[in-house]
C-alpha cells in the first residue's frame, strides 16, 4: 500500500473519528442540559419538602396544644361529674328519709331535719327498717331489734 493510500485511509478514519467526537459532544450538551434540569427539580422538591415540614411541625404543635387544652377540660368535666354525682346521692339519701319528707310536711327547716345526706350514721331504728328492702333481711332486722324498736315507737 502506498503512502498516499495510506493516508487517505488515515484521513477517512480521521473524519469517521471526528464526526463521532461531534455527536459524543452533541450528546454530552444534550446530557449535562438534562441533568440541570434535574437538580432544579430536585431543589425545587428540596425547598417544597423543607416547606411542608414545618407546615406538619406547626400542625403537630397545635394539636399537642389542642390535646393538652382538651385534656385539661376532660379532667375538669370528670371532677365536676364526681361531685354532681356526690350531690345528687346525698340528695337521694335526704328524699329517702322519713324525716327529711316530714319536715317538708311539718315545714320544719329541711337542713335541721337529720335522717340522711353526710354525717347521718344510719337513722333511727325505724329509718333503718324502713330501708331495707329485702324480705329476708328485714325479717332479721325486725327479729333482732324488736324491744329498741318497741322502745323507739312508745317514745
Amino acid at each position: 500500500m502506498s503512502v498516499s493510500q495510506e493516508l487517505g485511509k488515515v484521513q477517512a478514519e480521521l473524519e469517521a473519528s471526528q464526526t463521532k467526537l461531534a455527536s459524543a459532544e452533541e450528546k454530552i450538551g444534550t446530557h449535562e442540559a438534562t441533568i440541570a434540569t434535574h437538580e432544579a427539580t430536585i431543589t425545587g422538591h428540596e425547598a417544597t419538602i423543607a416547606s411542608q415540614t414545618k407546615a406538619i411541625d406547626g400542625h403537630a404543635a397545635a394539636l399537642t396544644t389542642a390535646t393538652a387544652g382538651l385534656t385539661g377540660q376532660v379532667e375538669t368535666l370528670t371532677t365536676e361529674n364526681k361531685e354532681l354525682a356526690h350531690t345528687v346521692g346525698e340528695q337521694g339519701k335526704k328524699l329517702e328519709s322519713p324525716a327529711y319528707k316530714m319536715a317538708s310536711i311539718t315545714g320544719e327547716p329541711l337542713e335541721e331535719a337529720g335522717g340522711g345526706g353526710e354525717g347521718a350514721e344510719g337513722g333511727s331504728l325505724t329509718q333503718q327498717y324502713a330501708a331495707i328492702k329485702d324480705p329476708a333481711e328485714r325479717a332479721a332486722f325486725l327479729e333482732e331489734n324488736k324491744a329498741a324498736l318497741y322502745k323507739e315507737g312508745r317514745s
